[in-house]
C-alpha cells in the first residue's frame, strides 16, 4: 500500500473545473459508514472512552445517563465528519494531480516512519 501511495500515478476522479454532486457519490456513503463502524481501532477507542468517562464521572446509575453519553459521542462523531465533509468541500477546487501526487507522498512516508519506528521498537525490547 505504501509503494502505491509513493509511485501511483494521480487521476483525479472529478476533472477540474467540473463540480462533485451528492448523487454521483450516494452509493459510497453507506459504504463509509459501514467501513467506519467496524473499525477495530475505532471500537477499542471508543470503549477505552466509555471505560475512562464512566470512571471518572462516577457509574453511570441509569439508563437516562448511559444513553445521554452515548447521544454525546455519536453527535462528536457526526460533527467531526461533518466539520470533516464541510473542509474538503472547501479546499476540493485547489486540489490537482500534483498537490494530489504530493499529499499521496507525504502519507507514505510517514507511514514508512511509523513501520520503522515499530521495527526498532521491536526490535529494542527483544534485546
Amino acid at each position: 500500500m505504501t509503494s502505491h501511495l509513493l509511485l501511483a500515478k494521480q487521476i483525479l476522479a472529478v476533472p477540474i473545473g467540473q463540480e462533485s454532486r451528492l448523487t454521483g457519490n450516494a452509493g459510497v456513503i453507506p459504504q463509509t459508514f459501514f467501513l467506519t463502524i467496524t473499525n477495530p481501532g475505532a471500537l477499542l477507542g471508543i470503549f477505552a472512552i466509555l471505560a475512562g468517562v464512566s470512571s471518572a464521572v462516577g457509574r453511570l446509575a441509569t439508563y437516562t445517563r448511559a444513553f445521554i453519553m452515548m447521544i454525546s459521542i455519536m453527535g462528536g462523531g457526526v460533527l467531526w465528519w461533518m466539520g470533516l465533509a464541510w473542509l474538503i468541500a472547501i479546499i476540493r477546487h485547489r486540489l490537482n494531480e500534483k498537490r494530489s501526487r504530493v499529499i499521496d507522498q507525504i502519507a507514505g512516508l510517514v507511514l514508512i516512519g511509523f513501520g520503522l519506528l515499530l521495527i526498532a521498537k521491536t526490535a529494542v525490547e527483544t534485546v
